[in-house]
């Protein structure tokens, strides 16, 4: 707003936004900023909003922390590996599969989460209590206290590993479904996952002609207002792991 008015952005300021679109956004964060009187930007897959199902990258971590298979075999990827009994060891070997599944295309990757959930006998349909998205009620009234809710894409789909259509029908049909919902449509938009490999000049082009005003990636940094590439924004990552100390010096010096 500030840029499109032709104001100085205030000094130190900071942007709240939260990715993918889990219920606890609405559960946690969105009663603790009602109650400091701040905003934020939740963006969302529209997609997994419609159906109420986990992401498909969240349900391969959750298949592999808790199957009773003794190896995960992905020959897709050359994978032979054995399966931990440990939690802590179970989320180490779903890191290094997501950073192997990553490199796949769009469809490959599908496939090979949905195969696993056929040999698995782990429906992603069966859903889990602490893996489920927010609701369009939940959207709506937390978009009428002041929220902005962006697109995530439909599919939460690595945006630069699709074909032109795929990308046009993820970037607008978030777009439209959001407005339809909301009576808004998304102006900025966070690309799914978000790394170097997620976005490119033609995911950027795609959503310009969207509609969309800036682009949030996953890529660690701060944005200097002055030379601001609106759809190549740098975020702060907040992870499980981030302690409060650590978030306090990555607000306090966001350069570091």
């Amino acid at each position: 707003d500030c840029l499109d008015r032709g104001r100085p952005v205030p000094r130190r300021a900071v942007l709240i936004t939260f990715d993918d679109g889990y219920d606890d956004n609405y559960r946690i964060a969105w009663p603790i900023l009602r109650e400091a009187g701040l905003s934020s930007m939740f963006f969302v897959s529209t997609g997994h909003i419609d159906s109420g199902r986990p992401y498909a990258y969240d349900w391969l971590v959750h298949m592999l922390c808790t199957t009773r298979a003794d190896r995960l075999l992905a020959p897709e990827l050359e994978i032979d590996w054995p399966i931990p009994e440990a939690l802590g060891a179970c989320r180490d070997l779903a890191a290094r599969l997501l950073d192997r599944i990553k490199t796949l295309d769009a469809q490959a990757q599908q496939s090979l989460i949905d195969r696993l959930q056929v040999e698995w006998s782990m429906p992603a349909a069966a859903g889990h209590p602490d893996c489920r998205p927010m609701s369009w009620a939940q959207l709506r009234e937390m978009h009428a206290g002041g929220m902005e809710i962006g697109s995530h894409g439909v599919g939460h789909r690595m945006l630069a590993k699709l074909d032109d259509a795929e990308l046009t029908a993820e970037i607008v049909g978030s777009r439209d479904a959001i407005g339809r919902a909301l009576g808004t449509p998304a102006r900025v938009i966070s690309y799914p996952v978000g790394g170097s490999d997620a976005w490119d000049e033609r995911v950027v082009a795609a959503a310009r002609a969207a509609g969309y005003v800036a682009g949030c990636s996953y890529l660690a940094g701060s944005n200097d207002p002055r030379r601001l590439d609106r759809f190549g924004l740098r975020r702060l990552p907040v992870e499980r792991t981030t302690r409060l100390d650590v978030l306090s010096a990555m607000a306090a010096v966001p350069e570091w």
